[in-house]
């Protein structure tokens, strides 16, 4: 009965009727029929790309099957898809754990639109997963030539928020880190350094990015008044 179910759903066309029947088999909780269903779902995924629906989706994160997960964190670095099927795909992040920082990482370097979302989000579950441990590999990956918000002080505003809501509990921890990055080829990676320093230790603020004192490479929004600003610029009012 199990193959002749298998078999049944792998010929159906209706997506809501092959979903019907996958979940009808996720009911005999039997591993191996979960298997060859997670088959089924994955070639019926691809066959649907960019078309996936959130229902599919939502079908591949319940098999569970890690090959699924990984496939659905894959789709959120296309931004053609809907906002709720890459918000499976952070779904997969957190039930695989630590394994999903390899595709977290991805993301991370992946050119997306200024204004979405996926890069942050990627950022966060990053950090969540692999602490300061991580954070050097993720602030790296950014892309230097990738697009980012420019509007007033957007992209500042972004980073010290990134700054605040995620690493200050761990400020000591993640100090070394950043004072790397301050001389990263990066100029992300820099910005998040010099921010971050900034925002967790005032006091120390001037001489741990003294190297960025000739810094010329221009920060893209980072002035409410959007003005031109350059890393140079950016530190040069720090207290002595």
């Amino acid at each position: 009965v199990q193959a002749k179910l298998l078999a049944a759903a792998g010929t159906l066309e209706s997506e809501e009727a092959f979903l019907e029947l996958v979940d009808l088999l996720a009911q005999l909780r039997d591993a191996d029929v979960q298997r060859a269903a997670a088959g089924l779902l994955l070639a019926r995924a691809r066959k649907a790309h960019p078309e996936v629906s959130p229902a599919l989706a939502a079908a591949l994160r319940a098999n569970g099957n890690e090959t699924l997960l990984r496939y659905l964190l894959e789709l959120t670095r296309d931004p053609r898809l809907s906002p709720k099927v890459r918000g499976e795909g952070f779904n997969a992040s957190m039930r695989l754990g630590p394994a999903a920082i390899p595709g977290l990482l991805r993301i991370l370097a992946t050119d997306l639109p200024a204004d979405d979302d996926a890069r942050w989000l990627a950022l966060r579950d990053i950090w969540e997963k692999g602490g300061a441990g991580s954070l050097a590999a993720a602030l790296r990956a950014l892309p230097a030539e990738g697009r980012w918000s420019t509007e007033g002080a957007s992209f500042k505003d972004e980073i010290e928020g990134f700054c605040d809501n995620r690493l200050a509990d761990k400020a000591e921890e993640v100090r070394p880190v950043l004072t790397e990055l301050v001389g990263d080829p990066n100029w992300v990676a820099r910005a998040f350094a010099m921010a971050c320093i900034v925002r967790l230790y005032p006091d120390d603020a001037r001489a741990l990015l003294k190297p960025l004192r000739a810094d010329q490479t221009a920060l893209p929004g980072w002035s409410e008044a959007g003005e031109p600003t350059t890393f140079a610029s950016a530190i040069k009012g720090l207290a002595r």
